[in-house]
């Protein structure tokens, strides 16, 4: 092997290993995806969805009505299960104040980054006997449709049916 062919050989060797260590696989690329439309959520739900959800808050305990907002960011819990990020406002029971907070009304939405959607949540359950009510998802929507009017208008039709 001549000088000259060992450099050119080296010289080729050198820019394939830089072309796969640039290469993303599959899984990296929807990880990285996944992160991406996770960040944008954040930024949503902090310029967004909670200022919102706060001047209802404050609207709503200004009458004397009880109302929690609650966020939680996306990680693995402790007995390591996936805790999706989201932002729930929860319409506390008058009446009883002790019961757990789960079991209030609320609306949420919620970052399902793996389908890149926004999932809307309600629950017009109430912890009072004689009373009915629906939970669980009620629809799902891309990030970009996220808006006040939205939030407002999930918001309304919860307390619709809870008062």
């Amino acid at each position: 092997m001549t000088p000259e062919f060992k450099k050119k050989l080296d010289a080729l060797f050198n820019s394939h290993q830089l072309k796969m260590k640039r290469a993303i696989h599959p899984e990296e690329e929807s990880a990285l995806k996944e992160q991406k439309y996770l960040m944008e959520f954040y930024k949503m739900r902090k310029e967004v969805i909670r200022p919102v959800m706060d001047k209802i808050l404050n609207y709503l305990e200004s009458k004397g009505y009880p109302v929690n907002i609650e966020e939680t960011y996306d990680v693995i819990s402790i007995d390591n299960k996936h805790v999706d990020a989201s932002i729930a406002i929860q319409f506390m029971h008058i009446e009883d104040l002790s019961h757990p907070v789960y079991k209030n009304p609320f609306f949420s939405v919620t970052c399902d980054k793996k389908n890149q959607e926004v999932v809307l949540n309600q629950s017009t359950l109430l912890p009072v006997k004689g009373k009915s009510g629906r939970t669980g998802p009620k629809e799902r929507v891309q990030l970009q449709d996220i808006n006040q009017s939205l939030i407002e208008d999930k918001i309304i039709e919860v307390l619709q049916d809870i008062f």
